[in-house]
């Protein structure tokens, strides 16, 4: 319980943080950089988007495949006990 709160406090802070960046930074920037110098700001911001999206969707699709391995083998043992008990069945009788 305490854990959950407690990594809920970070992940807002977090994201209060980087939007609070992400809105104060290009700003800030637009007084201080050239034209080129914005452009350039402007395709580095887009592509660290890009790329963080990227990271988060290969870690989602890795843990649905584990859940997805780890389901399929829960089956497979599943069926197994059931066929032992079965043929222990079959041997008592």
């Amino acid at each position: 319980m305490k854990k959950n709160i407690i990594k809920g406090l970070l992940i807002s802070i977090m994201t209060i943080i980087a939007g609070y960046t992400a809105v104060i930074v290009p700003f800030n920037l637009f007084n201080l950089l050239s034209d080129s110098g914005q452009r350039l700001f402007f395709i580095i911001e887009i592509v660290v988007y890009i790329i963080a999206g990227s990271i988060y969707l290969v870690i989602k699709d890795r843990d649905e495949q584990q859940a997805k391995k780890q389901r399929r083998r829960h089956e497979e043992r599943k069926e197994k006990i059931k066929d032992v008990h079965e043929n222990w069945y079959n041997i008592a009788a």
